[in-house]
């Protein structure tokens, strides 16, 4: 695997998410009014801000298998440079990587131009959807971001 295209998804799918979020928290702000998300808000507008999406999420303190991205304990992303590495990725997401992925409900795989969304039950993957970017985005949008129940902001020097 390429790992400069593996990163360049990384970076891509956070700023993504990022948008996202802020989108997501401007709408609730519109409603509730509370000044805690116009906070959020404003320092999601700053470039160099961080948002807390672990990476490289290790399944246990012993292993050095690790997921790529966790977004609010709720979502596991995987990143692939190639389409092909799917399917591996999917057995590796129920085999070896199993103790983070089944503590999320979704499980997103994704090169950024191909992405697969799965639902996270007991029994192992359900998918949900194999689609393009405009579609993971709505799919981003209306069924995972609004799940997520809180988002955090490290406090490293960059982000105060």
């Amino acid at each position: 695997m390429s790992s400069k295209l593996h990163e360049n998804v990384r970076v891509k799918t956070v700023g993504l998410l990022t948008w996202l979020l802020r989108d997501a928290i401007r709408a609730r702000y519109e409603i509730e009014k509370n000044p805690d998300l116009l906070m959020l808000d404003q320092l999601l507008s700053r470039e160099q801000i961080d948002l807390l999406m672990p990476q490289e999420v290790y399944v246990s303190e012993t292993e050095k298998k690790a997921v790529d991205m966790l977004l609010g304990g709720q979502v596991v992303f995987e990143f692939k440079s190639y389409e092909q590495e799917f399917d591996a990725a999917v057995q590796d997401a129920t085999s070896k990587y199993w103790p983070v992925v089944s503590r999320a409900n979704f499980y997103i795989l994704t090169n950024w131009s191909k992405w697969r969304i799965y639902r996270v039950r007991e029994t192992g993957l359900e998918l949900i959807t194999e689609c393009g970017l405009e579609e993971a985005k709505e799919f981003l949008k209306t069924q995972v971001i609004p799940q997520i129940r809180t988002f955090k902001i490290p406090p490293i020097s960059r982000n105060i």
